[in-house]
């Protein structure tokens, strides 16, 4: 295998990237703070834009329905960003905890938050655009969280394609599987296995992932 291409960039201890479907978009981030999206045009990459914050940049996902890239900082604070420009989508907001952001995950209409703290914080978004839905513009409560929190930080999520379940790992070695579809997603859900390699010796960690690989009536199939 050979190197197709080597990035340059400024960033200072880049910690995680996405990649679009069609492979055709990147955005990194770092632990400066720095954030920065390459583009692939006529099979050569380039950097289109750049942004900085004083927190370290932990995590970032794509969210492409709404073309927007999602960065979680150590503050706590969560970044929406124009994929294509790095413009700000929206204001940006914090979890309800307070919490260093450790994980993103865009599913079933909701923005899931994992913290530093081991909780997991949900926010419903508009449709047509990447903003938190105005009905979600007080504070969170307690009914916006799920419980019971993990005992560590949340360093990886996923969630199947067609939505209802969201699947959440800790740094404490635990994999949870919660009904992302439910009002108030307070416990998690019920009636389901979940298969998991032994976490004991060896618990998730940063950089972690988490990929659903099976779902049947009563069986869930998670690789970590």
């Amino acid at each position: 295998q050979r190197t197709l291409h080597e990035f340059e960039h400024d960033m200072g201890g880049c910690c995680e990237m996405c990649m679009s479907d069609d492979g055709k978009t990147l955005v990194a981030c770092a632990l400066d703070g720095s954030i920065q999206g390459f583009a692939c045009v006529d099979e050569e990459w380039k950097a289109t834009w750049s942004s900085k914050n004083d927190a370290a940049a932990l995590t970032v996902i794509l969210d492409e329905e709404r073309q927007a890239c999602v960065v979680g900082f150590s503050d706590g604070e969560v970044y929406a960003l124009d994929v294509n420009s790095g413009e700000e989508l929206c204001e940006p907001f914090t979890t309800a905890t307070g919490a260093g952001c450790r994980s993103l995950l865009v599913s079933d209409g909701h923005l899931f938050v994992g913290g530093a703290d081991g909780s997991v914080v949900r926010r419903k978004l508009c449709v047509d655009t990447f903003a938190i839905h105005p009905s979600q513009l007080i504070l969170e409560t307690k009914a916006d969280r799920l419980l019971p929190p993990h005992g560590d930080a949340v360093v990886a999520m996923c969630a199947p394609p067609c939505g209802g379940i969201v699947c959440t790992a800790s740094r404490d070695g635990s994999i949870r599987v919660w009904d992302s579809a439910a009002r108030e997603p307070r416990a998690p859900a019920t009636g389901w296995l979940i298969i998991i390699p032994s976490c004991k010796d060896a618990p998730c960690t940063d950089g972690a992932t988490l990929q659903v690989l099976r779902r049947t009536r009563r069986c869930i199939q998670v690789a970590g």
